[in-house]
């Protein structure tokens, strides 16, 4: 089935899904706006974030069904009421195993953001390649609009991106190299804002 999505960019372009995977698509979708959630600082609605991260996987070959679905669904787990034994019911054991590699299992209990962010980096590290290569698409999409993080934390989030992005060493290496050299051009350039 064909669909009409807007992708990364805003550029809109005809991308064929099949069923699971608009099944996929209609859920993360249908899940993030019973929360209102929107994009932090562009208060876009969030679901253009699992858009533009299925589109970067789109430019890979080899990108399986289940990471397309996963790379749909990443962030419901960790932000909206979906659970992971929903996300088996309904998508089976191979997406719901994706999804639960990519979401973050800490809470502000376990400690200040440096602790918790060190323990979500060794979560991404034990991830699969399938896993991590998703997670990649994730941090690019992330760190393309770097510019609209307030000046005060868009050095510390993108330092915090790059030593993510120094222990997926197991995600697809084309990709793994494309985010790194868009995390040290963002450094470079948000470094430099007056």
């Amino acid at each position: 089935m064909k669909h009409k999505i807007l992708d990364a960019e805003g550029f809109r372009e005809h991308i064929e899904m099949d069923a699971l995977e608009e099944k996929a698509r209609e859920f993360a979708t249908r899940k993030h706006h019973e929360v209102g959630q929107l994009r932090k600082y562009s208060g876009k609605p969030y679901i253009v974030h699992p858009t533009g991260v299925v589109y970067l996987l789109r430019l890979i070959p080899g990108i399986t069904t289940a990471q397309f679905c996963a790379a749909w669904l990443h962030d419901t787990v960790e932000d909206t009421n979906t659970t992971i034994e929903e996300i088996k019911q309904e998508f089976g054991y191979e997406i719901a195993s994706l999804v639960d590699e990519l979401t973050y299992k800490t809470v502000p209990a376990d400690g200040n953001r440096e602790i918790r962010k060190a323990m979500d980096i060794a979560q991404s590290a034990a991830a699969s390649p399938a896993a991590q290569t998703i997670k990649i698409a994730d941090v690019i999409h992330n760190c393309i609009d770097a510019e609209e993080i307030p000046r005060g934390f868009v050095q510390v989030y993108l330092k915090e991106q790059k030593k993510l992005l120094e222990v997926l060493t197991e995600g697809h290496e084309v990709i793994h190299a494309a985010a790194l050299l868009l995390i040290k051009e963002k450094l470079a350039t948000t470094g430099k804002k007056k």
